[in-house]
């Protein structure tokens, strides 16, 4: 077979969705189409014989260390196609699979959870774009001390607070369940927590989640060192816990109510500390308060980093990025507590409404003994919510004028992508923020004036409510949408902090996408080797275009070597391509895919739709203007069977299945 006429054709896909197969499925179908453009010397009107498989590949070889071994296995689904008559020509067609590293949730709580991810990950979006654009160590610095604050202090106490709010809502169940109960069960589950994050990262290094497990063992620590001084001094610890509380201002204890009763309860009972619903109710409250201040110095950090914003380039994005982060991780968070609330009515014994409870503690001193199980716990999780209302109200808006803004963007033609409204949006809603937590009582727990969103409480929830019920009704449509976020920041996922490193030390810091791209030299040195090809053609899509540019910049010059013909007969095809509208934009130093660096020989044509939210002109590339190829309207999927795409590859790009590609 090594004497046969034998053309390679490489297949990248984009967007994490793809089944293995799925994407070179719509190539080869597009390529055997019956199309006017198609030439007959392609054997157009011959038939054409089909034989599909599939090969099963480690995804190196074999080169990991002695104490780690074993290799992992991937899937790469390929066609043989033959015209009728003529064993001398042949096509081969084999998929670049690697949608498993990004994989699209299937379901509503799936989809959640995706999103959930997506808010989480755009920490590596921020960091990447800062380093990469903004030579500062200042600057640097804020973007990762925003990281530490959300990831080891914000989402560290959201954590917790879910595990206070079960023990509260349960603590008519768990006998015993005191003061050293509360301490001890919170301090295992922060330790539990730890350990299966340390045991994640043993293969799969993040670093966002190396900090959020540090700030799991220093949560837990404190916990820990508590419950210790507890069990040696605890008349100590009461004397401690009654001097701090009895000095706080009016402002900071007026809304306290499991706080206010254990004080009471420490000031009446000499015994040990064993105190039910007043000790976690205490815990919740000191959860929330600190996550309150938290909020306010993440905020102020996006904010300080204005500063000088106006003189910076277009391509700096990271204060938006932060804002981003903590506009959707408030309506996301405050959505969970709602739909939490919302499964609780149906369990309120008491038979009486979040509101009325909310109203009937808000009025009492400290905690009220309600009779029916299960009325106290909830009317403090009613009351805890209510303090957040500001927060919320502001955050729905703010997510409610950047999805028009991009709605209007898509609508007028303009970038959807990092838009420049979208972007202002979410450069203000930090400093909105800071006003909002001071003013609205969120951290206080009183205002000057009584909480002005108050009257907007409805609406927000309607639309926190709202917007739950449409990615659970769309859950397929909302992870397409994510697709392509998700794409981007497995890309940038990284694995140490390396804030000061270079470009060039920063390269080996991204073990996700190193993985994604040995996948595309594993498949291409294999097939090279097996089937000895006379050409080849690489057809990728949307973050598939990254993955091939980089890893032919590596494997070329190889090529070139061994292989001087072949490496001189090498196309790369891109449709979609986010190569200059989002790489080359706002990731110049780590992402710097020029032509000339890849291949002088390197025959490279691009398509991209009009309407294109990812990809379009790839003129920074250094491909020739008339390589840049405009298909018309449309988004950004189904490149591979849309009609007027092989117009162009059969009549203007020169693709062929069985011929000699023009110029050779």
């Amino acid at each position: 077979m090594s004497q046969s006429n034998t053309h390679l054709i490489l297949v990248v896909h984009g967007i994490g969705e793809q089944s293995c197969g799925e994407t070179v499925d719509q190539v080869v179908a597009g390529a055997m189409a019956k199309h006017p453009a198609r030439p007959a010397s392609d054997y157009a009107d011959a038939p054409i014989s089909v034989q599909s498989s599939h090969l099963c590949l480690t995804e190196k070889d074999f080169s990991k260390p002695p104490d780690d071994s074993v290799e992992d296995v991937f899937t790469c689904q390929t066609y043989s196609l033959e015209p009728a008559g003529d064993t001398q020509q042949r096509a081969v067609f084999a998929e670049v699979h690697w949608s498993d590293m990004s994989p699209a949730p299937k379901g509503a709580i799936a989809t959640i959870l995706d999103l959930l991810k997506l808010i989480l990950g755009l920490g590596y979006v921020a960091m990447d774009n800062v380093e990469n654009t903004k030579s500062h160590l200042f600057h640097r610095g804020l973007v990762h001390l925003f990281n530490w604050v959300f990831y080891g202090g914000i989402a560290v106490l959201n954590a917790m607070l879910l595990v206070g709010t079960v023990l509260l809502l349960g603590q008519n169940y768990l006998p015993g369940a005191g003061y050293f109960t509360v301490i001890a069960l919170n301090a295992g589950a922060g330790v539990a927590l730890w350990l299966y994050l340390a045991h994640l990262e043993k293969e799969h290094p993040r670093f966002l989640v190396t900090v959020f497990r540090r700030g799991v063992i220093v949560w837990s620590a404190c916990v820990v060192a508590l419950l210790a001084l507890s069990l040696v001094a605890g008349n100590a610890v009461k004397a401690g816990f009654q001097s701090v509380f009895a000095a706080l201002p009016d402002t900071l204890t007026s809304q306290s109510k499991g706080c206010a009763a254990l004080f009471d309860a420490f000031a009446l009972d000499s015994s040990p500390l064993d105190f039910g619903i007043e000790s976690i109710s205490c815990f919740v409250e000191l959860n929330i308060f600190a996550m309150g201040v938290f909020w306010l110095f993440a905020a102020l950090l996006v904010v300080i980093s204005l500063v000088g914003f106006a003189k910076t380039p277009r391509r700096v994005i990271y204060p938006s990025v932060c804002g981003a982060m903590l506009m959707f991780w408030s309506v996301f968070t405050t959505g969970f507590w709602l739909a939490l609330r919302q499964v609780l009515d149906q369990f309120d014994r008491a038979h009486d409404n979040c509101g009325e409870l909310g109203d009937t503690l808000a009025q009492a001193g400290s905690l009220l003994p309600l009779n029916d199980n299960g009325a106290t716990a909830y009317g403090l999780l009613c009351l805890h919510m209510e303090q957040a209302v500001g927060t919320l109200a502001i955050s729905v808006a703010f997510m409610i004028l950047t999805l028009f803004a991009a709605i209007l963007a898509y609508t007028f033609g303009q970038r959807v992508i990092v838009n420049l409204w979208v972007r202002a949006i979410l450069v203000v809603f930090p400093v909105a923020l800071v006003l909002i937590l001071v003013l609205s009582g969120d951290i206080t727990g009183n205002s000057v004036h009584g909480n002005p969103f108050s009257p907007l409480k409805s609406v927000s929830l309607i639309i926190a409510l709202g917007s739950a019920l449409f990615i659970y009704n769309f859950n397929e449509t909302v992870a397409a949408a994510l697709g392509v976020a998700r794409d981007v920041i497995v890309y940038l996922v990284r694995a140490e902090c390396k804030w000061t490193a270079t470009p060039a030390e920063r390269e080996s810091n991204y073990p996700r996408r190193a993985l994604i791209e040995a996948r595309f030299e594993r498949v291409f040195r294999f097939i090279v080797n097996a089937l000895n090809p006379q050409r080849i053609t690489v057809i990728s899509h949307s973050q598939g275009t990254v993955v091939a540019a980089r890893t032919l910049k590596r494997l070329l010059p190889d090529l070139l070597h061994s292989k001087p013909e072949l490496a001189r007969s090498v196309h790369l095809i891109t449709m979609g391509s986010p190569i200059s509208h989002i790489y080359e934009e706002y990731f110049p130093e780590n992402y710097p895919i020029k032509r000339a660096g890849l291949s002088k020989d390197l025959i490279w044509h691009n398509l991209y739709r009009d309407r294109d939210y990812v990809g379009q002109t790839i003129q920074t590339t250094g491909i020739p203007p008339e390589n840049d190829l405009a298909v018309g309207p449309g988004g950004h999927s189904h490149y591979f069977t849309d009609k007027r795409v092989w117009t162009l590859m059969w009549k203007t790009v020169g693709f062929r299945l069985f011929t000699d590609p023009p110029g050779t």
